[in-house]
């Protein structure tokens, strides 16, 4: 069986996923957009060891909506003739609707990766109905649905999709790397970190790109506000994007925030250094990274994961989206949480990701569902 699986994006978090998925299908290539221009969101640009090809994106915003085409990505998958598509999401992109719609006419089976969420722009209720009916439309062709979260399952649902054809595959990080010796330098460095910026501070760190939906502006106002009662605390950020200027000015002079630029290498032990991680807009695996690094999360809305993974005040806690005083509120009750407390929470932390929220689980799951798929595929020829 042909496979070819569709996304956004080479992410380079996604690498040993679909490395691991090609080890178990014969014939299965990777179709991935490639950026017009830089937009923070990281993309990988080496080589891989499985197949892969990438077509130039292009982004169109008109009236609140984003509409996204591929160039020559319809033709591609046309011509590669495959008998199953996994394809994520994101009924805005005409080209993906055009594979689908093309999909279902050869029928060739269709399974879509579901994260379910949307930028969050206000729309005119007329728009707003009109975009949910082309979304529904779009899910409406789907043979089977692999979602990154129990809310994703339950947004589907709300559109009418039927459950029995949904399965969870919790969204996770790769783990294999993690190994004992990996973790205790992760440690080390964590604790030089702490001696060298941060002894006897609450710290707060954000890892992630610095664009508008990431909120990270709202993020400092907050901390600003929470810092000027307790100036014993530290905000750390890390990352880059289109809103790094407007962050190095809007900190300037500020000891209380630090900003470390993008790093790559070794920000396990950033996660690890911090008391608690924040996540003030959108995203979802930065999550699954801090919390595997004994980090508790605080979080308002973000990719529909936080819904599984942050429990108030077991792993984390939240606020509400955009609500500056709730953000504030919440800094502040961190901040009176003993340190053999966030060590529990950290402790529970890292054993939801073992268990659940990994590549490797993720793995199974698609690799159970599609051998699903190809088996009543296979019957039904016969």
């Amino acid at each position: 069986m042909k496979i070819i699986l569709i996304s956004p994006l080479l992410q380079p978090y996604r690498i040993t996923f679909y490395q691991k998925l090609s080890d178990r299908f014969k014939d299965f290539t990777v179709f991935h957009n490639l950026k017009e221009k830089e937009d923070g969101r990281p993309q990988h640009n080496q080589e891989v060891g499985f197949k892969s090809r990438g077509f130039l994106e292009y982004n169109y915003f008109l009236m609140g909506f984003y509409i996204r085409m591929v160039k020559g990505m319809f033709k591609a998958v046309v011509g590669a003739k495959p008998d199953i598509i996994i394809i994520q999401g994101f009924p805005g992109n005409f080209t993906y609707r055009r594979i689908v719609n093309w999909a279902k006419k050869k029928h060739i089976k269709v399974v879509f990766w579901y994260c379910g969420w949307e930028p969050n722009i206000k729309r005119l209720n007329l728009l707003q109905n009109i975009k949910n009916r082309l979304a529904a439309s779009h899910y409406g062709q789907g043979d089977f649905f692999l979602t990154y979260s129990t809310k994703a399952k339950d947004d589907l649902v709300r559109q009418g999709v039927d459950p029995s054809i949904i399965t969870v595959a919790y969204n996770g990080i790769e783990l294999d790397d993690y190994n004992t010796d990996n973790v205790k330098k992760y440690t080390i460095q964590a604790k030089q970190l702490r001696e060298k910026f941060a002894i006897n501070y609450r710290v707060y760190i954000y890892v992630g790109g610095l664009l508008e939906e990431k909120r990270v502006l709202f993020m400092i106002d907050a901390f600003n506000e929470f810092n000027m009662e307790h100036p014993d605390s530290q905000l750390w950020i890390i990352g880059d994007g289109p809103q790094k200027a407007e962050v190095e000015s809007k900190i300037k002079d500020n000891t209380a925030i630090r900003y470390f630029g993008r790093i790559t290498e070794n920000v396990e032990s950033y996660f690890s250094a911090a008391d608690f991680f924040v996540l003030p807009g959108t995203g979802g695996l930065a999550l699954n990274q801090a919390m595997y690094f004994e980090t508790p999360c605080i979080v308002g809305r973000a990719d529909g994961t936080e819904k599984d993974l942050v429990i108030e005040n077991v792993t984390g806690f939240n606020f509400i989206e955009d609500d500056l005083t709730s953000l504030v509120s919440v800094f502040k009750e961190t901040y009176s949480i003993n340190k053999a407390s966030i060590l529990e929470m950290g402790s529970k932390c890292k054993e939801i990701v073992k268990t659940q929220y990994n590549v490797n689980n993720m793995v199974e799951i698609f690799d159970a569902a599609l051998n699903d798929i190809i088996t009543r595929m296979e019957d039904k020829a016969d």
